[in-house]
């Protein structure tokens, strides 16, 4: 494992292989939009809270969603860029103390959005037991000092409304509108209505808010209206399980969402509203646009996942399915009986051969879970980018992390692509994260997509030693380097055979780097 990851600064690194003299660059972080537009041409709206807006990795785990994982649907995603940075179990008090703030932050710019919503951790114990995340109730300046028993660093606490005053006067600095929101409500009734936080949390939100210049939406009393209306039995059911009463399906999220919606709506300020879409996506697509889910086999499967049968080419509107589907054949097959497992598990596909599969993805860094994969499977991506090789032990799953990238520069401009770039290369560019499944009998029940923000990338510059190599039995240090490092450190290959550092240069191929690179990437060059 190499070692100078553990010893990386407070910004990039730049690591010359050959004499190069890069200077006068601006960094900042960018990404295409679907619509081939830069995300830093596009409005951010940037969520911060705990597991009721993004529940564990926001992937549906347990059957649980925060509305924060399908709010993007109700949006144009041409225009606005949702980024669910919510982390579960934090408090208004811990989001900041553990520097979860400060990541989001530095990605505000002039004209962003912030939704704001924390309660649901603020109780409790503040310096003692295994969760000191309690804020004091209110609104006050009043401060306690102590000692953190886990970690024995001192630390002065302040009231729940405090925080929230931080994170509204730290966004309108950077340019950015605050939105507050109440906390939303827990399936607890009493006498038909759900029991709501009005006079504390409900309350100490609404004037930290004003305090702040800040909008203030009641999500409180937006879902526990709309809970009432669909009643306690009908709640219990299809918005939460059984066996919580705080974190709510994908049905709850959708429903809490639309709250929010409405909310933005009603808002008497800001213009976040002329950003929602004319026509919003399905409940089943919302998923899609924080997590995607792909059940291969033939056997129905859970609703928020598509089925791609071993029938099923890539289809450019549809936006996913295996590549070279004329070439290779592919079967469905049975690979669990245990129906605890559940659908994503019970089928796969499997081929002799290997196989490959693509789905339209937009640029950025991707965490990727293959589930039951087939003994010694090999697994690369994009242009054979080494990920897995060759499976010792039978797993349930395997995850790494891979950058999906285009062409499109925030100024409008392109990379300029070599001819074979735009035909045997061509999965380097084309907008779509691509799979191959290789070993022998290769076999995968399904696989889970979800954006990777906060993954740091190792960027690569070079010539034929260092690029992604189309064709066997040719190979490069650069695509083989995924493989020694663990999930959540991303390597982009910029590297193309016979460049110098001139052409490379010339091609706007570090143009586009340092359009991506923001704090704590890092950037390998070999050319000569």
């Amino acid at each position: 494992m190499p070692h100078f990851l553990a010893m990386r600064s407070p910004i990039f690194r730049i690591w010359v292989c050959a004499l190069v003299s890069l200077g006068g660059v601006s960094f900042s972080r960018t990404s295409r939009s679907e619509q081939s537009t830069s995300n830093e041409s596009r409005v951010r709206l940037v969520l911060i809270g705990d597991s009721t807006v993004r529940n564990g990795r926001g992937l549906g785990e347990d059957r649980l969603w925060g509305w924060g994982q399908v709010l993007a649907s109700y949006f144009d995603a041409t225009r606005i860029q949702v980024e669910n940075r919510a982390v579960g179990g934090r408090s208004s008090r811990t989001f900041l103390t553990e520097g979860l703030w400060d990541k989001s932050l530095e990605r505000l710019k002039p004209g962003d959005f912030v939704l704001i919503q924390f309660g649901h951790n603020d109780g409790g114990e503040k310096f003692i037991g295994n969760r000191p995340r309690a804020s004091i109730p209110g609104n006050g300046d009043e401060t306690v000092d102590g000692v953190v028993e886990m970690t024995g660093k001192s630390e002065t606490v302040h009231s729940y409304g405090w925080y929230l005053r931080r994170y509204i006067a730290e966004a309108k600095a950077k340019g950015a509108m605050p939105i507050v929101l109440s906390l939303v409500p827990r399936n607890r009734w009493e006498n038909d209505q759900v029991i709501r936080s009005t006079d504390s949390y409900v309350r100490w939100a609404r004037e930290a808010a004003e305090q702040g210049g800040a909008p203030f939406i009641d999500l409180n009393e937006l879902a526990a209206t709309a809970y009432e209306r669909l009643g306690p039995e009908r709640v219990a059911a299809e918005l939460f399980t059984a066996d919580d009463w705080t974190h709510t399906t994908q049905a709850g999220a959708i429903v809490n969402a639309s709250c929010v919606v409405a909310g933005i709506r009603d808002l008497a300020v800001g213009d976040l509203a002329l950003y929602l879409a004319d026509d919003p996506s399905s409940p089943a697509q919302a998923t899609q646009r924080t997590a995607w889910r792909f059940d291969f086999g033939a056997q129905e499967t859970s609703d928020d996942a598509v089925n791609v049968s071993a029938t099923d080419a890539y289809d450019a509107n549809r936006g996913y399915g295996f590549e070279n589907a004329a070439q290779t054949t592919i079967r469905n097959v049975a690979v669990v009986t245990d129906e605890s497992a559940g659908p994503l598990r019970s089928d796969a596909c499997a081929a002799d051969h290997g196989f490959y599969f693509s789905a339209a993805v937009p640029e950025g860094n991707y965490r990727v879970r293959v589930l039951e994969p087939s003994p010694q499977l090999t697994v690369k991506a994009e242009l054979r980018r080494l990920m897995i090789d060759g499976l010792q032990r039978r797993a349930k799953r395997v995850e790494f992390t891979v950058n999906v990238r285009s062409r499109i520069l925030p100024n409008g401009a392109t990379v300029k692509l070599k001819p074979r770039e735009k035909t045997d290369e061509i999965w380097s560019w084309d907008e779509r994260l691509t799979l191959e499944f290789n070993g022998p009998g290769p076999s995968v029940a399904g696989i889970e997509v979800f954006p990777d923000l906060d993954a740091p990338t190792i960027f690569l510059t070079g010539d034929s030693i260092v690029t992604d190599q189309p064709h066997e039995p040719w190979n490069s240090w650069g695509q083989m380097l995924p493989l020694f490092f663990k999930p959540g450190i991303a390597v982009a290959n910029y590297a193309q055979s016979g460049e110098s550092i001139r052409s490379s240069l010339g091609a706007r191929r570090f143009d586009k780097i340092y359009s991506l690179m923001r704090q704590g990437d890092f950037l390998l060059c070999q050319f000569g």
